[in-house]
């Protein structure tokens, strides 16, 4: 299951990237694969020639990422499979941007070479204020889907940690709805009409993602606590809602990016904003003039970091060091489903050892002690860990409830142990013989 998910989830990747690279061949706001060109450049001659050049090669490169993927189906280890992936999602994301960056370049140098760089410090004056404010979605419309996120934590304690993970997100849609887009125009030249109208295009389509991916974990939520026993109709009903969230944001972005060609298809031949050399390839923003942390891309809905700024470079950094540790994803999953599993009997506990972690039950507060030779059916997990070698946190099972394990499912027997509170441990060695002699001790 964990093999079909990652690659249903990981596999349109290359499809994206390709639509998603091929669409900045588009001349929008003057821009094309983030270099600001006259008008008269849209019929030229060798940057037409560049731009089929760039479109090829990421064909190509979308293509064979997409081939190579197929093998991958056929790995069964876990901690392999996914040191595989996040590999390869790592050289999915970087390789088409090399001829992103290359093209970029190259357009940069013909600019300069035709002589279409803006050197004039000419200062034009636009009337911004003459361009009214873009009406914001009130944060009402919001707060039933973040309420709603969180509510099954009331009834449902087991799965607390989910549940606060899908309001917490819900709660980051409508800061980011609010925050990413904030006083920010979308200025090409000095048509203050076609200001108004770019950003308003802009912030009115993330408003309605913004809206759809709360209302949409709001509804996830939903899903975890009501088909709880129905794990397998759950998952179907995530990967679908996550799917339709995903084919949603994909199909507004293209939309924005219609309108904003459409807006600017007559624009560039007067003056106009030309600020390329704050973006190094296209892709990076640099610029010591500018206060503001977080900049609109150039196309599209999207932001990026100054990284002028000192909080930029950190936060750039940051990411960077994610991704870099993409790959050793799976050897930290290793290390950690080869942690150590013991159990532990003292006069006054039982211990259940997980690497370094434990679970302390003492003896007065045990009612009962079952040894399990086999784990109990339809077992499913609510949160925690759930490898080949090593299941942890907590599960229910049909006839037994829910459940703290700390096993290895590869080494029975396990002790089922039952407090006076209710609360019961599915717990193992991965010594067998430690169980079995704990059990008969437990027993006298």
């Amino acid at each position: 299951m964990l093999k079909w998910i990652l690659w249903l989830s990981l596999g349109w990747l290359p499809v994206l990237m390709y639509f998603m690279l091929r669409n900045e061949t588009k001349f929008k706001k003057n821009i094309v694969v983030a270099v600001t060109l006259p008008y008269q450049a849209r019929s030229d001659h060798e940057v037409l020639e560049l731009l089929d050049r760039f479109k090829r090669q990421i064909l190509w490169i979308n293509l064979g990422l997409l081939l190579i993927l197929i093998p991958f189906l056929l790995i069964d280890s876990q901690w392999l499979m996914m040191s595989v992936y996040m590999t390869w999602v790592l050289f999915a994301m970087v390789l088409p941007m090399v001829p992103y960056v290359r093209t970029n370049l190259a357009l940069k140098r013909l600019k300069a070479a035709r002589g279409w760089k803006r050197v004039d410090q000419t200062i034009r004056h636009v009337n911004l204020a003459a361009v009214p404010p873009a009406n914001w979605i009130s944060p009402w419309a919001f707060l039933p889907g973040i309420v709603i996120s969180f509510l099954p934590i009331i009834w449902d304690r087991a799965m607390f940690p989910l549940y606060l993970t899908f309001g917490l997100t819900a709660l980051f849609f409508w800061f980011g709805y609010r925050y990413l887009y904030r006083n920010k125009s979308e200025m090409v030249d000095q048509n203050t009409e076609l200001t108004r109208l770019l950003t308003q295009v802009r912030r009115y389509n993330w408003g309605k993602v913004w809206l759809l991916f709360v209302y949409s974990f709001a509804l996830m939520s939903l899903i975890g606590w009501l088909l709880a026993k129905w794990p397998f109709i759950q998952l179907v009903a995530i990967i679908l809602l996550s799917f339709i969230m995903t084919i949603f944001a994909i199909r507004v972005e293209f939309r924005t990016r219609r309108i904003q060609e459409e807006l600017t298809k007559d624009s560039g031949k007067d003056w106009y904003v030309d600020d390329d050399d704050y973006w190094l390839g296209g892709v990076v923003y640099y610029n010591p003039n500018d206060s503001r942390l977080l900049i609109n891309s150039r196309v599209g809905m999207n932001s990026t970091f100054n990284l002028a700024q000192t909080s930029g470079k950190i936060l750039a950094g940051g990411l960077v060091l994610m991704l870099l540790a993409m790959p050793f994803t799976g050897l930290f999953l290793r290390a950690v489903e080869n942690q150590p599993i013991s159990l532990e009997l003292s006069q006054q506990s039982l211990i259940a050892h997980r690497g370094r972690n434990q679970a302390v039950m003492a003896l007065s507060d045990i009612e009962q002690v079952e040894l399990l030779t086999e784990l109990p059916k339809n077992m499913t997990r609510n949160w925690g860990s759930g490898f080949d070698r090593q299941l942890s946190g907590r599960f229910s099972a049909p006839g037994y409830g829910a459940m703290e394990l700390r096993l290895d499912p590869t080494k029975p027997p396990y002790l089922l142990v039952t407090l006076r509170d209710g609360t019961t441990y599915l717990i193992g060695s991965r010594d067998t013989t430690e169980t079995e002699e704990i059990y008969r001790r437990l027993n006298r």
